[in-house]
């Protein structure tokens, strides 16, 4: 009787589980990604309003018109806002991504900074670096995408 109040305790309180297993697809193999997205765009957050807009800077791959649907989030306390120092540390290149994850195993939608710059990977199934937050022009994730772009 015990482990059958513990078993209904522990399914009536799921949603406040956090996500027990990432679903693989989620942090796919970083040429897949390149070949997958329909577009690849840098973008920078600037300020509109008491909100944020985003302005595409640079079209790496696809149409600039791709970006114009995703709507721009300012951080919250809970938000992870991390360039992984231009993409040098090896939690990032390991699997880690900026974007956090729901309890429902989700992606939790991307948060943007006022004036830092974004490259944003559209026409891809969910993924953690979908919407990395760079360091600036020697940032090693953009360095990745140009040189697999010029492979392609």
């Amino acid at each position: 009787m015990r482990l059958l109040l513990i078993a209904v305790g522990i399914l009536a309180s799921g949603p406040g589980l956090a996500c027990l297993a990432l679903r693989p697809e989620m942090a796919r193999d970083h040429r897949a990604l390149v070949a997958e997205a329909t577009s690849i765009v840098l973008l920078e957050a600037v300020e509109s309003g008491s909100s944020c807009a985003l302005k595409v800077v640079r079209v790496l791959k696809g149409r600039a018109e791709d970006a114009e649907s995703i709507s721009c989030r300012l951080p919250s306390d809970g938000d992870w806002m991390t360039d992984f120092s231009n993409h040098t540390e090896t939690s990032f290149w390991e699997g880690s991504g900026r974007l956090g994850v729901e309890p429902d195993c989700s992606l939790i939608a991307p948060a943007f900074s006022v004036g830092k710059r974004y490259l944003a990977l559209l026409g891809v199934d969910a993924d953690l670096k979908q919407f990395e937050q760079l360091g600036g022009e020697a940032d090693r994730w953009l360095a990745f995408m140009e040189a697999r772009l010029r492979e392609q």
